[in-house]
């Protein structure tokens, strides 16, 4: 009794009153701070899938920077994944592994199993595309194990989503069961299906949903074309504004099945109509399965020189595309072995700062003044190293001229002709049409659209050079031969029994 009446007179107290509601502003104020710091994340997040790269990272900077100045290390770390999801987008496999591997450390030492599990997810993604098989599926295993820890069902839902998507595109890469990649992916939708009645904002949810589909759907086009034409729709239903190009991915994977509906003018149409918004996009090596399917449906319709420009931009997109990733492989490989974890930076002594300040400072005075004072000799040498230059060209061009002039006198007109190719001198021309009279006439009355280059190529055919000697007169490569070839049989309309080179000696 006598406690209670004590605890009574303390609450009366002005000094406990003010104490009280000082402690109510300090929690409204947290949790209002919260509130907004979640919003401001969400916001991030929708902008990474919404707008280019540059757009997103600079609001990924801002929020980073904020919460550097305000020590909030949980906040930092999502930045770092936030930075982790935003390299993936763009497949820059080092950066993304780089964030995500920061994003990991936080997590273990902080016991965040939320951000374990998303951190692990990504990394697993880059050890895939590393054909680092084994490593990935470990931190997937690792995953599951951690969802089911998870207490939040909201949560543990889109955790376990996330894990499963990335385990079907383990196995796929694999070449793993076809049945277990579509268990996985079903898994998936299951979970986040859950999810979407509750989610607020729905975009996140419906370009996972959308992009989920589309996999399952491409999973099923060997095994049920009816049912990948049913997810195929699915996905279309949570295409977003910001998400056209999901629209053309599906596009180039519905003209699969026109195809072999037999369809092939309606599965060209959806081919053309998807690649702009693939070269547009992330999803660029995308664009070079578009017009290899492009050139296999022109080839069908008998559009010969459609499929040839197809041909030559599968071609295009494909190596340079492939040596984008390898690149980008081998950046993150480098990465990985050699450097690991972030180093720790530390700002030298300001004395030492300003020192080597002054030190740029009095070396772009005396580069500036050198560079004044030597202005004049450089010129006098350019213009002696232009006039050798003019002398070594005119030289040369003598050498060749007498050259050609002495076996005027010695050889016959076809080893003139062979000559001056040799020599890369464009005589040959002349000596040639002296050799086969009407050949090149005949040539544009089959074909009027060949060009300078393709009326030469012709030239070296009649002549019978080998491979080998085009390589050297034409300075290209085998495989720029080889396509020349199989260009010009296109052009003709040769049939594939047909000899090249004696159909071009009969003409």
């Amino acid at each position: 009794m006598k406690l209670n009446c004590n605890f009574v007179s303390l609450m009366k107290s002005t000094n406990l009153k003010h104490f009280l509601s000082f402690l109510l502003v300090v929690i409204s104020s947290c949790l209002h701070a919260q509130v907004r710091r979640d919003a401001e994340y969400r916001d991030i997040l929708n902008t990474i899938y919404k707008s280019k790269s540059i757009v997103a990272k600079s609001k990924i900077d801002d929020f980073y920077y904020k919460n550097v100045r305000t020590e909030d290390k949980a906040n930092q770390a999502w930045a770092n994944y936030l930075y982790a999801t935003l390299y993936k987008k763009d497949e820059d496999f080092k950066e993304t592994f780089r964030y995500a591997n920061l994003t990991s450390q936080y997590a273990k030492n902080n016991d965040d199993e939320i951000l374990l599990i998303l951190s692990n997810e990504m990394i697993a993604w880059v050890y895939y595309n590393m054909d680092w098989y084994k490593q990935s599926r470990e931190l997937l295993d690792e995953n599951f194990r951690l969802v089911n820890e998870v207490k939040d069902q909201r949560e543990k839902n889109y955790l376990f989503f996330k894990t499963a998507y990335r385990k079907a595109g383990l196995i796929r890469e694999e070449n793993g069961p076809l049945d277990s990649v579509i268990y996985y992916y079903k898994s998936g939708i299951k979970h986040i299906n859950r999810n979407l009645a509750e989610e607020t904002d729905r975009l996140v949810i419906y370009e996972n949903l959308s992009s989920l589909y589309d996999n399952l759907g491409y999973a099923y086009l060997t095994k049920n074309q009816d049912s990948a034409s049913y997810y195929f729709f699915k996905g279309k239903e949570y295409v977003t504004d910001h998400n056209k190009v999901r629209n053309a991915i599906i596009d180039l994977h519905l003209a699969d099945i026109e195809t072999n509906k037999g369809e092939i003018l309606k599965a060209k149409n959806l081919i053309t109509n998807s690649i702009p918004e693939l070269l547009d996009s992330e999803h660029k090596f995308l664009a070079t399965f578009a017009y290899k399917k492009l050139a296999e449906l022109s080839k069908k319709l008998g559009e010969n020189r459609e499929e040839i420009l197809a041909t030559e931009k599968y071609i295009i997109y494909k190596d340079s595309l492939d040596i984008k990733k390898k690149k980008s492989v081998h950046l993150a490989l480098d990465y990985i072995q050699n450097e690991g974890q972030e180093k720790e930076y530390t700002f030298p002594n300001i004395y030492i700062y300003l020192g080597v300040l002054g030190l740029m400072f009095l070396i772009i005075l005396y580069l500036i003044y050198d560079n004044r004072k030597q202005k004049k000799s450089r010129n006098n040498i350019e213009e002696i190293l232009r006039n050798i230059h003019q002398n070594n060209i005119n030289t040369k061009t003598k050498i060749i001229k007498e050259e050609i002039k002495t076996d005027d006198d010695s050889n016959d007109l076809k080893n003139k002709t062979l000559n001056a190719m040799f020599q890369k001198n464009i005589i040959f021309r002349e000596y040639f049409n002296q050799l086969h009279p009407g050949f090149e006439q005949r040539l544009l009355e089959k074909e009027p659209s060949l060009k300078r280059a393709d009326l030469d190529f012709c030239y070296y055919l009649r002549m019978n050079l080998s491979t080998k000697d085009i390589e050297h007169v034409a300075d290209i490569k085998t495989k720029a031969v080889e396509y020349r070839k199989y260009k010009l049989r296109k052009l003709f309309q040769l049939d594939s029994k047909e000899d090249l080179y004696q159909w071009i000696n009969q003409i």
